[in-house]
C-alpha cells in the first residue's frame, strides 16, 4: 500500500514540475491563431493583436522652428528628445552664458550629443 501511495505522490509532484517547466501537451504550447473580423473591404483586428506604438522618447516635430535665445523649458519639450531635464538644462546654460552665439553652441549642453544635435537641427534658430 506504500508503494502506491509513494508512486502516485511522485507522478503528482512530477506532472506538477513537469507544469512549471513548461512540459504542457503539444495543443496547449501552441500559438493562438489572432482573431480577424473580415467585413467587406475592411479587416478589424483582434483586440488581442498590440496596436503599433512610437519609438521610446519620440514626439511631433514642433509646428515652428524654436529659437534657442528666447525659448522657455516647456518650448524646449516640444522637440523630439528633449525631456524636462535637458529642457532646463538648456536655459540654465544659456543663462549662464549670456545666450547662444549659435546653434552649434547648443552640443555644449550636458544630455545633447552629436546624435540628438543632428536630429534637432532642422527645428532650432537664433
Amino acid at each position: 500500500m506504500k508503494t502506491f501511495k509513494t508512486m502516485a505522490m511522485v507522478a503528482a509532484v512530477a506532472a506538477v514540475v513537469g507544469l512549471m517547466m513548461g512540459a504542457l501537451p503539444a495543443q496547449a504550447r501552441q500559438p493562438k491563431e489572432p482573431k480577424v473580423k473580415v467585413t467587406g473591404d475592411n479587416v478589424v483586428k483582434s483586440p488581442l493583436q498590440k496596436a503599433p506604438h512610437a519609438p521610446r522618447g519620440a514626439k511631433k516635430a514642433p509646428e515652428a522652428k524654436v529659437n534657442i535665445n528666447s525659448a522657455t523649458a516647456s518650448q524646449f519639450q516640444t522637440l523630439p528628445r528633449i525631456g524636462a531635464k535637458v529642457a532646463q538644462r538648456i536655459v540654465d546654460y544659456r543663462e549662464a552664458h549670456k545666450g547662444f552665439k549659435n546653434v552649434d553652441e547648443l552640443r555644449n549642453v550636458k544630455g545633447i550629443g552629436p546624435k540628438i544635435f543632428e536630429g534637432l537641427k532642422p527645428y532650432l534658430t537664433l
